[in-house]
């Protein structure tokens, strides 16, 4: 784990030359091993192998002690460096994610297809008058804004797409306002499926057209 040919190499070593000293989080590592009674159970240390690369480990310690006084300490531990960096990557990819959805003019969407719970983002607001934590809504909510005169067959058309074999779904159709107004939405989606190829989320976007449907 720590890029060495043989246990011997390792034998002698301090601890510093593995924990990294910087690291706020190995100091409290080491402060709850003492605060603990010496044992650990569960606890991520960030540290070091010989080539300088960065490793995360998972640790179980416990500590033995003789006239009050730790002498030494014995423990497993577990390579969670791959588990840490995915986090990480996924960390990341959210992040450019969250930047890219504040940035774009259409209101975004997801509906989870297990709870028929529906999550926007911040662009719904100018859309629709209200904050996302207001459209934090069900499907049933997001029917009742549709137009009296639209909503039979949005209903109708996306249930068929959610419980249906297509993958892509398009409409066009009137939404009220939180102030009363009606507004053209040009709405689409996508659905996403799971390793066993079953539907678990939709996500897509809705733009206002009002101006071109004025037009027409």
């Amino acid at each position: 784990m720590y890029g060495y040919d043989s246990a011997s190499e390792i034998l002698g070593m301090r601890l510093g030359s593995f924990l990294i000293r910087s690291d706020p989080r190995n100091i409290a590592f080491l402060r709850a091993f003492r605060n603990a009674g010496y044992r650990l159970t569960d606890v991520e240390t960030h540290e070091l192998d010989r080539h300088g690369n960065t490793k995360y480990f998972m640790n179980n310690l416990i500590g033995i002690q003789e006239n009050g006084t730790i002498v030494r300490t014995w423990g497993t531990q577990r390579d969670i460096t791959r588990q840490k960096q995915a986090e990480e990557g996924l960390r990341r990819s959210e992040e450019r994610l969250r930047r890219i959805t504040d940035a774009t003019q259409d209101a975004l969407w997801e509906i989870d297809v297990a709870t028929n719970q529906l999550w926007w983002s911040e662009a719904a607001r100018p859309l629709f008058g209200r904050s996302p934590t207001e459209l934090q809504i069900g499907l049933e909510d997001w029917y009742r804004g549709i137009h009296p005169e639209d909503v039979g067959r949005v209903r109708s058309k996306f249930e068929k797409f959610m419980w249906g074999t297509d993958s892509d779904w398009t409409d066009e159709y009137r939404f009220q306002r939180a102030d009363g107004i009606y507004i053209y939405i040009h709405d689409q989606g996508q659905k996403f499926y799971n390793e066993s190829g079953v539907a678990e989320r939709i996500a897509g976007a809705m733009v206002d057209i009002t101006d071109r449907k004025r037009a027409e």
